[in-house]
Parts: C-alpha cells; structure tokens; sequence
C-alpha cells in the first residue's frame, strides 16, 4: 500500500478499484492456485498410495430347471468384497524430491509475477491519476492565461485606436491570445 503515503482518499479508491477488477491480476491469481495444486500433486508421489475398494453384488438363481435348488434354500445370493491395496516406491535417486521442489520453485515464480501485476496495476493507475490531476492544474492555468490575454488583446485595441502603439503590437496581442486559446 505505498500509495497511502501521498495520502489521497480518492487514489486510494481508484487503486483498491482496479486491483478488485483488473482481469490480469485475476488471471495471475488463478496461475497460483494452478502452481499449488502442481506442488500439491508432486508432493503426493512421496508418499505411500493406498487404494480401499468395496464391492457388492447380488444375483438370483432360477428354481426351474435341471438343476433347481433345494426346498428351503433362498434363490437370492448377496457376495460382498472388501479390498485394501498399499504401495510405495521408494525416491532414492530423488526424483520426487526433485519434481516437488521444481514445482515450489513454479510456485514461488508464479507468486512474484502475480505480485508484478499488482504492482503495475498500481503503478499505472497512480501515474494516470497524478497525470489527470496535472492535467486539471494545466487547464486551470490556460483559463487563467487566457483571461489575461483575453484583457491584454482588449487593453492593447484601445491603446492600438488612440495612436499609442502601431498594428504589429496588436496582432502580437492577438497572436499570443490565439496561441493560448489553442493550447
């Protein structure tokens, strides 16, 4: 927040508006919960898999045939499964270890371009704000300007009709008028 320094409630507002609807910091954003779910899944090969499986099926038996079943026993059959499965591959040439750190380390790069777009999206939105508000002191100072000439063109038509100056000054009023009007 090294904006608040210049201590200007509205460039606070501006700033805290585009980093909440910049679409470059959005993207950013969503590449680092991309690089932790990356480091998440390396980190999940250094450790032992285990696979629990269950299973259930139920079958009926016909009771006509050649062979049907005895009197007294249900044609209805239920099997249940149950299954647990455990593996591990031991990292000794640090594979793993290395994809894992090779995926922090995209994480962290990712991080500091996520925190670049920040920055930029805060400086440009105070360089532009500052410019505006330079540009608004400017236009002041042409209105005043142009004020002033507007008062030297009519004092040097006056002094031009009682014979005190020649054209040229005149014109030169004019000029420089039309020069500040034109700014």
């Amino acid at each position: 927040h090294w904006w608040t320094a210049f201590g200007d409630p509205t460039l606070d507002k501006l700033v805290d508006e585009a980093l909440a609807h910049n679409l470059d910091i959005a993207a950013a954003i969503a590449r680092v919960e991309y690089g932790r779910a990356l480091v998440l899944l390396a980190q999940s090969d250094q450790y032992p898999t285990v696979d629990l499986s269950v299973d259930a099926a139920r079958s009926r038996s016909t009771q006509v045939g050649s062979n049907p079943l005895p009197f007294g026993f249900s044609p209805l059959a239920t099997n249940l499964a149950v299954g647990l499965q455990a593996s591990y591959e031991a990292d000794l040439w640090g594979k793993y270890r290395t994809a894992t750190a090779a995926a922090r380390r995209d994480l962290m790069a990712t991080e500091f371009a996520r925190e670049s777009v920040r920055t930029m999206v805060e400086a440009d939105t105070a360089r532009y704000y500052f410019n505006l508000l330079a540009a608004d002191v400017q236009l002041q100072l042409l209105e005043d300007t142009l004020k002033l000439r507007d008062e030297s063109v009519a004092l040097q038509k006056d002094r031009y009709q009682a014979g005190v100056i020649g054209e040229y000054d005149l014109r030169t009023a004019e000029a420089e008028r039309a020069a500040v009007a034109g700014d």
